[in-house]
């Protein structure tokens, strides 16, 4: 394995970046059986980078990749067939947060403002953070579980 990404929503399988072959220096993005990194199912070549971060919804149906290019929500079975971005955002200021609300919903957290955005269509929600506060920004959390 070349890279990990994330944990699976079945918390069996790694979703990873491999070489099929040692030799290449093509890589594959696999859903990797954390035995032997065996690949379960993959997509050659990765629509991911080394250096981006996964994040599937807590019900595995979406992907929120977050790159150096910005933020891409992907369908989360569509990306093993080589699929696009179901839809992606701006590039996000340095040091940005990503977190999922539930299986349709997540946020967006930045310095000075929080989006959260709905899988849904519903037009994105922007909450400015720091408004009035003498230049202090204010700090900003999601609580996913009150249990």
């Amino acid at each position: 394995m070349h890279a990990a990404h994330a944990v699976a929503v079945d918390g069996e399988r790694l979703i990873g970046q491999y070489r099929p072959d040692p030799s290449s220096k093509n890589r594959c993005l696999g859903e990797l059986d954390p035995d032997g990194f065996i690949p379960f199912r993959s997509v050659c070549p990765s629509p991911v980078q080394d250096w981006d971060s996964v994040l599937p919804s807590p019900d595995g149906r979406w992907w929120v990749v977050t790159s150096r290019d910005g933020i891409a929500l992907y369908e989360a079975e569509t990306v093993w067939h080589g699929a696009v971005p179901a839809r992606t955002l701006l590039r996000p200021d340095e040091g940005c947060g990503v977190a999922w609300i539930d299986g349709e919903t997540f946020v967006v957290a930045t310095a000075f403002s929080s989006t959260i955005v709905h899988t849904d269509g519903r037009p994105d929600e922007v909450v400015p953070l720091g408004v009035g506060l003498g230049g202090e920004v204010a700090q900003s959390g999601v609580v996913v579980d009150l249990r």
